[in-house]
């Protein structure tokens, strides 16, 4: 009987040590093991579809890519869903979830990611771990047919694990950026104080924190509002600006914007309502919305007012 129950206990043992060896090996593979790889570690970069960005009748219109004023802005990051981003030792590793990062798109095309103490959650090999992002990710992003590539460039910074892994307290900003930001072929799909950006590396739903200086980057060649030529759409409402027409036609689709356009412009149309519209310029003046302001200082432009309420006067 001794001898029945020292073995009955033995193979307990070894059963107990087998699952401690497994487990171990699965936490260095967070970090440290560039072989392994788990059933629902990230796969190769999945392209959008319409299923990535919900449907129903209040989906927001996608992103302006004629030169109008989205994506450019200040952004808080609300949401992160990983997709295929940093690799890590060999280990690929996603963003699950996050907030507090900070995305700033500018008119030249270029992207900031920062976090000031922001939560993300990274998960490898079937391991989630908490982390906190002191450090920003910097690249480039311009428009490639209906949509935009994002690239990053550098990076500063790290994200120090909530608990150490395998011996690891941090990563480095530039390994694990390309898990937080924007990465490849991505589409953009804006709403009224908000932005997604869905991308081959992860999807990013954006608040907007700050208004944008200028249009969207666009192509070197077309009609998509560069220097001279071309169509700036003004999508969002609420608004301040004063910009620079360049000879650009321009298309007032939101409202309650107050906008000073310098230099000349080509046709102006007006289809928001409540807008304050200052033209220094103009050849011609079209207006669809109502309750609108417009006032113009130079030139003979041809007017139409096909809304209510409207006044384009020349001061």
């Amino acid at each position: 009987m001794a001898s029945y129950v020292f073995g009955l206990m033995s193979g307990i043992w070894e059963v107990i040590l087998i699952r401690a060896a497994i487990l171990t090996a699965t936490a260095a593979c967070l970090l440290a093991v560039p072989a392994c790889s788990g059933d629902d570690a990230a796969g190769p970069p999945a392209t959008s579809t319409p299923s990535d960005r919900g449907t129903g009748t209040s989906e927001p219109a996608p992103a302006d890519r004629g030169g109008g004023q989205c994506p450019v802005g200040e952004y808080e990051v609300t949401k992160i869903a990983g997709k295929a981003g940093a690799d890590v030792n060999g280990v690929p590793i996603v963003a699950t979830s996050g907030g507090g990062l900070e995305l700033a798109l500018t008119e030249a095309g270029t992207w900031t990611l920062t976090g000031d103490g922001a939560s993300v959650t990274l998960k490898a090999a079937n391991i989630s771990v908490t982390g906190t992002v002191d450090g920003s990710a910097e690249g480039s992003y311009a428009k490639a047919g209906n949509d935009y590539v994002f690239k990053q460039e550098k990076a500063s910074g790290k994200v120090t694990l909530d608990q150490p892994v395998v011996g690891v307290s941090s990563i480095p900003m530039a390994d694990v950026g390309p898990a937080l930001a924007p990465g490849g072929t991505a589409t953009l799909t804006c709403s009224e104080g908000g932005l997604r950006i869905a991308s081959e590396s992860v999807t990013l739903d954006l608040t907007r924190t700050g208004g944008p200086t200028g249009g969207a980057p666009t192509t070197p060649t077309g009609s998509g509002g560069g220097a001279s030529g071309g169509t700036l759409t003004i999508a969002d409402s609420a608004q301040t600006r004063t910009i620079d027409c360049a000879g650009r036609a321009v298309a007032i689709n939101g409202s309650s914007n107050t906008l000073t356009f310098t230099g000349s412009c080509a046709t102006v149309t007006v289809n928001g309502s409540k807008n304050e519209v200052t033209l220094e310029q103009v050849t011609e003046i079209g207006v669809n919305g109502s309750l609108n302001i417009i006032t113009w200082s130079g030139g003979d432009p041809k007017v139409s007012d096909n809304g209510t309420g409207n006044k384009i006067t020349q001061g």
